[in-house]
């Protein structure tokens, strides 16, 4: 049973469906430089192997159809095979952003990462308990933004719906625009973010999924 609030679609999602359909479709891919991410992780023999199953798939850029592949794999319940689809979901969020590699090594390298953390965190989404995995999800240098990447391509590959929301700027950016188009009021109750010179959001802070909405409802963070 899921453990999330619903929400009605936005009006303004029902009226560009079609739009938003066709980029999803039309997607090629990130580009990524393989190389880079193989120069950094050569000294870490798992994660250099995983590294070089995802660049013969993906040798220039790496689609969610890809990742997906990946999250697919996972259900021989391995944990290399899980391990396999955290890593392409980094990639796939990075790219080529530097910051990104340094940021994967050092989850990758973490203590919590070599236990349960992943396989558990699976187990909760596949049973609807996203709010659940959300809270308990903790990897240092993983943060919402990337974790619900996980999330999001968990539920893609186990057709899970509701399906995990990625919880990043584009998402706060869009809950911000609903408040002012639709008369919503989710901004200030499910994001705190930082803001450029131009008041412009131009990082996540956390998304405030522990909180209540309403007359006891669990905050939502799945989408149909």
């Amino acid at each position: 049973m899921s453990d999330i609030y619903k929400l009605p679609l936005p009006k303004y999602l029902r009226e560009h469906r079609a739009d938003i359909l066709a980029v999803f479709q039309n997607a090629s891919g990130w580009g990524y430089d393989p190389e880079k991410w193989q120069e950094d992780f050569e000294n870490d023999k798992v994660t250099s192997t995983d590294l070089n199953i995802i660049v013969q798939k993906c040798p220039e850029k790496i689609s969610r159809s890809d990742v997906r592949y990946f999250g697919l794999q996972t259900q021989s319940g391995g944990h290399a095979e899980i391990r396999r689809l955290f890593l392409a979901c980094m990639i796939w969020g990075w790219g080529n952003r530097g910051r990104g590699r340094r940021n994967t090594e050092n989850s990758l390298s973490n203590l919590r990462f070599k236990g349960a953390l992943l396989k558990k965190t699976m187990e909760r989404i596949k049973n609807g308990e996203i709010l659940e995995a959300y809270k308990r999800f903790e990897l240092p240098y993983c943060r919402p933004a990337f974790f619900t990447k996980f999330f999001y391509f968990v539920g893609l590959s186990y057709d899970i719906r509701p399906l995990p929301v990625i919880l990043d700027t584009n998402v706060a950016k869009f809950l911000e625009f609903l408040d002012r188009q639709e008369g919503y009021d989710l901004f200030k109750l499910l994001v705190k973010v930082n803001r450029d010179k131009k008041r412009q959001i131009s990082s996540i802070r956390s998304y405030l999924l522990h909180g209540r909405l309403g007359k006891g409802a669990r905050l939502p963070c799945g989408q149909y």
